[in-house]
């Protein structure tokens, strides 16, 4: 039997690790997996131990909030990254990984063959998780100065839809759709209820504007008040709907718009979206949204074709390959104009309004 490793630290891309590991291609395998935990995934960490996918799951710092100079410490002293210990694993056959960044940090303490990163989001397609012009600083500066030649190498990238992706930079491998079996077990894993027996007919899915900033093609050329122009967006499109709104919130989002409009319920429940998805998202849904994961999830995971109302081409910035992967959208629907790209406020209400026949 082969060995592989996984190392993730979101919801999305554990959900991505659980569907791959419970796939044919992997039941010929041994697998473990490293889970950084952030706000939320502890109790979800502790879901998937019980399921029997992986033989064993360590919960981890989550890494990505530390200071630069503990970053730095895991990389120039190894033995730093104790979850090596708790492995007891000194070789792989493959690892699994969600960003060049855990690649880079267990690289240092493990022995693999090959190693390939899984889907995380829109940033897999829009090659910024690879590409190293888009790595941070610390990151890019640390491989050329301490890594050299040890900088690590990517067999490739699982994805479930390759088609949509803007470079073939890097060999890619398909994410299977998801079987009977693994949606029950990502059900028990994930804690999915389903409170609301009805399907949603516009969600408005919330981001974290500084994340909107980040995805942008040159972030820090972008204005001071860039926020601000997001916020006042959010709220014209809001305030202009005659339709009842759900506001699903990201994790990371710290403006609320609870109570500031009447036409809005704000998504409270803990469900994450790759299961709602599933169960509330119809093609007559309605999905707005500037440009998120989420509003490609329906397409991607289930083919299921909701209208998707994209605000990005608003904004006075450009957003990094976000035109060639809504292209890549369209062309994935059968019928592409339920994608849409306004370029204004006044024409992202009026398409609004169209759809909802007000």
């Amino acid at each position: 039997m082969t060995k592989s490793l996984f190392l993730c630290g979101s919801k999305y891309t554990l959900f991505n690790c659980i569907n791959l590991a419970n796939s044919v291609e992997f039941q010929n395998s041994i697998c473990d997996i490293i889970v950084f935990c952030d706000k939320g995934l502890e109790k979800v960490a502790e879901n998937l131990s019980k399921v029997g996918i992986f033989r064993k799951v360590i919960k981890a710092d989550f890494v990505n909030n530390y200071s630069l100079i503990k970053k730095i410490k895991l990389f120039l002293v190894p033995k730093a990254f104790k979850e090596k210990e708790t492995l007891q694993e000194d070789n792989y056959d493959r690892l699994i990984v969600q960003s060049l960044f855990y690649a880079s940090l267990v690289s240092r303490r493990i022995n693999y063959k090959e190693i390939y990163l899984i889907e995380e989001g829109l940033s897999t397609y829009t090659s910024r998780v690879y590409s190293s012009k888009k790595r941070s600083i610390f990151f890019n500066l640390f491989n050329a100065i301490f890594m050299r030649k040890n900088t690590v190498h990517v067999n490739g990238c699982y994805v479930y839809n390759s088609k949509l992706m803007v470079s073939n930079d890097i060999k890619t491998k398909d994410l299977p759709q998801i079987s009977k079996e693994t949606d029950e077990i990502l059900k028990k894993v994930f804690m999915y209820t389903r409170k609301d027996k009805s399907v949603r007919y516009i969600t408005f899915l919330g981001s974290p504007y500084y994340g909107i900033r980040d995805l942008l093609e040159n972030p820090k050329l972008a204005s001071r008040q860039f926020e601000d122009c997001c916020d006042e967006i959010v709220k014209k499109i809001l305030g202009s709907c005659g339709k009842s709104i759900i506001y699903r919130k990201h994790p990371r989002e710290n403006i609320s718009y609870e109570g500031t409009f009447d036409n809005l319920t704000i998504d409270s429940n803990d469900n994450i979206w790759e299961l709602i998805s599933e169960d509330e998202i119809t093609n007559d849904s309605i999905i707005i949204s500037f440009f998120s994961t989420a509003a490609f999830t329906p397409k991607i995971l289930y083919n299921t074709e909701p209208y998707v109302i994209f605000l990005y081409g608003i904004l006075n910035e450009k957003v990094f390959n976000a035109d060639l992967l809504v292209q890549g959208l369209k062309g994935s629907y059968k019928n592409s104009s339920k994608v849409l790209i306004p370029k204004t406020i006044d024409e992202a209400i009026n398409m609004m309004r169209k759809l909802t026949d007000v």
